[in-house]
């Protein structure tokens, strides 16, 4: 089952290096890609896989 995510929805990362970080999605790519800005107010594309919603 895909995972909607919308502006401005919180999430916390999944997987890689920023496993357990609280970001902020900013915008919906598509389906699989999201675009995510950080606590450090870093912007960045992410896979919703990777993401689960707060």
């Amino acid at each position: 089952m895909a995972r909607v995510f919308q502006k401005g929805v919180k999430a916390v990362v999944l997987a890689g290096r920023r496993k357990g970080d609280a970001v902020e999605v900013t915008e919906v790519v598509d389906n699989n890609l999201v675009r995510v800005k950080g606590a450090k107010g870093k912007e960045r594309k992410m896979n919703t896989k990777h993401l689960k919603p707060v």
